[in-house]
């Protein structure tokens, strides 16, 4: 069984939006590939959760595609 973080908060540096996750896995992933690390100035660390289990909370969320296979929000 996998293990998971019954709930878990976070948000933007400016407040703007705010989340609240459900069932979030205790494993996280890290990506070294260029545009990650130019993007966060190391490497990116992240954890995977389904839409359906992420709540957003304030301005609306603008998604694009970045590349082939990946997506950026703001």
């Amino acid at each position: 069984m996998t293990e998971t973080h019954a709930h878990m908060t976070g948000g933007c540096l400016c407040g703007a939006m705010r989340f609240a996750a459900r069932d979030v896995p205790a494993k996280l992933g890290v990506c070294h590939c260029p545009q990650c690390q130019t993007w966060t100035g190391s490497a990116l660390f992240e954890v995977s959760v389904p839409e359906s289990q992420v709540d957003w909370i304030g301005d609306t969320l603008t998604v694009y595609q970045c590349s082939d296979w990946a997506e950026r929000a703001f």
